[in-house]
């Protein structure tokens, strides 16, 4: 569904079927891409046929050149469910990495699918309790989970995705049928997944399975964020058909969007107040701070009781690190509490590119505000520049910023 729904979106077919050709399992299976209406709506449909089913395939295209006897079609039959009475083989996690390395794509690809892989692995290695190298993937080790997989990271890094977005997930629940016996809803691999990468899930009355275990890799792989921004432009909508439910619009919609001005996302404020730390250790404390990644850190003269001058520590961090700066501004200071906050924030969106000035290329930073790109320098470029020409801060900052 993934897959459909990126192709769907304008990634190309006929590079991701070269790809897919030069895996070495190239001559196991088949994809095929059409259009599907399901509920009256139109989708794209991607399918791996492998096993029995690429063989059912082949078999009616040679009845139907060649009109062989019906003799001749029940041995073959029975000599082939004999060598394929399992329609996949159990790869371990090496195995899947062996074959991603070999195919002919970017490094990105590659590295995007071994990561999808190895969430998976992650995931079933909490549910059944064993080491991530004994786990065997009964369906992620299937050819055509193999080839969805290293489909989507192809898709992604060809459509030029930089950033995304994605609703809560929303499954089922009841009992399922799979390798190792009937197992509830959301399955132990979905949970595990969900929970180790705080990928929201609503789980509803329907009766059967609407996450699957790569399903929730692949969202947790692609670290989505989970609230949309204010202000996008949508590009173009991609539909891919599922294949379980035909009662219900059974599909995935992806969405692109382009000329994204901000997102949303949540940080963490710690605080503490500080009447007798020395500014020497109030330095250090700022320091440390800033190198173990804190988004920002900064003091504000206050007033504590029996009027002592002090200052109070202001530490920015996502919520996930907030534990780690908490026992560093333990450690680093003479505080006996810090308060803890959360705040949902916009963020224009940036990025840094190289800009020709007057100067020569420069580094800067460019956001995007109300459709026009401003250019911001950096400020190691600009001392740089002073060290080179001379010319005073003002006039270098004033020249190379622009809004376009």
């Amino acid at each position: 569904m993934t897959v459909g729904a990126l192709l769907d979106l304008g990634a190309n077919e006929a590079k991701l079927r070269k790809l897919l050709a030069s895996t070495n399992l190239s001559d196991e299976f088949k994809i095929t891409v059409e259009r599907k209406v399901i509920s009256s709506i139109d989708t794209c449909s991607f399918d791996v046929l492998y096993g029995k089913r690429l063989h059912q395939e082949e078999k009616s295209l040679h009845q139907h050149d060649h009109k062989h006897d019906h003799d001749h079609d029940h041995k073959h039959d029975h000599d082939y469910d004999h060598k394929h009475d399992h329609d996949h083989e159990h790869r371990n996690l090496s195995d899947v990495n062996a074959i991603i390395d070999q195919i002919d794509s970017e490094e990105a690809v590659k590295q995007l699918a071994k990561r999808i892989f190895g969430i998976v692995a992650e995931a079933e290695s909490k549910a059944h309790g064993k080491p991530i190298e004994q786990v065997h993937f009964h369906e992620v080790g299937a050819i055509d989970s193999i080839i969805d997989i290293i489909s989507v990271a192809f898709c992604i890094d060809d459509l030029g995705i930089e950033k995304v977005m994605a609703s809560p997930l929303t499954d089922g629940s009841g009992e399922v049928m799979c390798q190792h016996g009937i197992i509830p809803v959301p399955v132990p691999a979905v949970i595990n997944t969900a929970a180790a990468y705080q990928i929201p899930i609503q789980i509803t009355d329907f009766k059967g399975e609407m996450v699957t275990p790569t399903g929730a890799a692949i969202i947790a792989a692609l670290e989505p964020t989970f609230d949309y921004p204010k202000m996008v432009k949508l590009k173009k909508v991609g539909l891919g058909a599922g294949k379980r439910y035909p009662d219900r619009p059974n599909f995935l919609r992806a969405m692109l969007f382009e000329g994204e001005e901000a997102h949303s996302d949540h940080i963490c404020k710690l605080e503490a107040n500080l009447d007798d730390c020395t500014g020497e250790q109030l330095g250090y404390a700022m320091e440390v701070l800033m190198d173990a990644g804190a988004l920002d850190v900064f003091f504000t003269p206050i007033q504590m009781k029996k009027n002592r001058p002090a200052h109070m520590l202001s530490v920015l961090c996502q919520p996930e690190t907030a534990d780690q700066f908490e026992t560093l501004i333990f450690a680093t200071t003479t505080t006996l509490g810090v308060r803890k906050s959360m705040f949902k924030r916009h963020c224009l969106a940036r990025q840094t590119e190289e800009i020709q000035t007057p100067y020569g290329v420069v580094q800067a930073k460019v956001v995007t505000v109300n459709g026009k790109r401003r250019f911001y320098p950096e400020y190691q470029e600009i001392v740089r520049l002073i060290q080179e020409t001379g010319e005073s801060y003002y006039k270098i900052l004033t020249t190379i910023s622009k809004e376009e």
